[in-house]
């Protein structure tokens, strides 16, 4: 989250420059970061959520660059567009598909199967509502991992696991 409400963090991101975002601290009291700079920062795997379609050629371009770091990178999207165009851009970099409840899936040509397949998907991350353990057990011997949320509490931490 970015910091003290003032007129550069009242501005849509869109609107500013890259000068501009680096002025905008974050509750952290660290500057704005740019991708490279993030994943120059950590050796651990990076799940990279999608907001706007319209970033995927770029960003998979820096990503491409990278190769070293490529295979640490994990693109996800609520959007299936965006994980599409990720497919188009950068076949080699995991992606996975979010979904605020199972029942979502049902809106896709083909259910979840045909959804998963067509953005190439490994991972699926579901919101709890409807999605069931056979289900998982299904999704897993079809070699997708699934991952649930949001995991707030203690109960979600074990209605996951159960």
């Amino acid at each position: 989250m970015a910091g003290e409400p003032g007129p550069i963090t009242d501005t849509p991101v869109l609107e500013l420059d890259l000068g501009q975002l680096r002025t905008v601290l974050l509750d952290s009291g660290q500057p704005t970061l740019t991708f490279s700079e993030v994943v120059d920062a950590t050796s651990v795997e990076l799940h990279v959520e999608i907001k706007d379609p319209g970033a995927v050629a770029t960003l998979a371009e820096l990503v491409l660059s990278r190769p070293a770091d490529a295979a640490g990178i994990r693109f996800t999207s609520f959007q299936t567009e965006a994980l599409s165009l990720r497919r188009q851009h950068a076949l080699s970099v995991p992606r996975g598909l979010i979904v605020s409840r199972y029942a979502d899936t049902q809106q896709h040509e083909g259910g979840l199967d045909g959804i998963l397949e067509a953005v190439g998907a490994s991972t699926f991350y579901s919101g709890f509502e409807g999605l069931t353990s056979q289900e998982v057990e299904r999704l897993h011997q079809a070699g997708y991992e699934v991952h649930v949320w949001p995991l707030r509490s203690l109960s979600d931490v074990e209605q996951a696991v159960s």
